[in-house]
């Protein structure tokens, strides 16, 4: 069976997709809250609203990036990861070809 959405170049079922989705929503309801409560704490230091706000984003958005890279969609599937290995063994520029030795 195909997966719905590898015409699209994903390697997720439905059922894997609705898991990224719903761990990727929780992650954008954590960012709000994170985000509103770091602003609120430099606005009780005296911060003024817009260099807050700019902080809190630039703070924020390292944060999503180094989440979404290690939890979300860090994933492979075994689909994914045994066309990874073939991709590895028959690629010409690895310096190794299936039936030949390496020196």
């Amino acid at each position: 069976m195909v997966a719905p959405f590898s015409r699209l170049g994903l390697e997720f079922g439905a059922p894997e997709l609705f898991l990224v989705a719903l761990r990727y929503f929780g992650l954008v309801l954590v960012l709000l809250a994170a985000n509103y409560g770091l602003i609120s704490a430099l606005d009780a230091l005296s911060v003024a609203a817009l260099p807050a706000k700019i902080l809190a984003e630039i703070a924020l958005l390292t944060v999503s990036c180094v989440v979404q890279q290690r939890f979300l969609f860090a994933r492979r599937t075994p689909r994914s990861a045994a066309r990874e290995a073939e991709d590895q063994a028959l690629d010409p520029s690895r310096g190794h070809h299936p039936g030949t030795l390496r020196r």
